[in-house]
């Protein structure tokens, strides 16, 4: 079962995330969902996703959740296959070996291959140290 961090609920719970709680749901429940032994971890302003626990090394996603206003989602994606609709790192939001963002703000969907998306950054890091 993921082990998510109840941190997280209760950071998004003031009433300015009202309009992105949904949007970060979908992402944080996709982001949970791709394995069993997914952890969430919140830290300050983002929340770090790893494949394993117990382990430093093992993040393949973060979200940074540090204003009310957007959401900014960083996989780590295989360097020759990052998809089209990901981005490079907004300004300081970089986090190695993440490689592929997404922005989300009041009113954007969370783009269908997101799943997929995440799919392929948690297979691609267990591969790699």
């Amino acid at each position: 079962m993921p082990h998510d961090d109840d941190r997280i609920r209760t950071k998004l719970a003031s009433k300015g995330w009202d309009t992105l709680r949904p949007t970060f749901e979908e992402v944080h429940n996709a982001l949970l969902s791709v394995d069993d032994d997914v952890a969430a971890e919140l830290t300050t302003i983002y929340v770090k996703y790893k494949y394993a626990p117990d382990s430093v090394s093992s993040v393949f996603a973060v979200t940074w959740i540090k204003t009310v206003k957007q959401i900014i989602i960083g996989l780590a994606m295989p360097p020759d296959s990052i998809p089209e609709g990901l981005s490079a790192a907004p300004p300081r939001c970089h986090y190695p070996p993440m490689n592929g963002y997404l922005t989300l703000k009041e009113g954007d969907e969370v783009p269908r291959a997101f799943p997929d998306w995440v799919r392929m950054a948690f297979e691609y890091r267990k591969t790699v140290p």
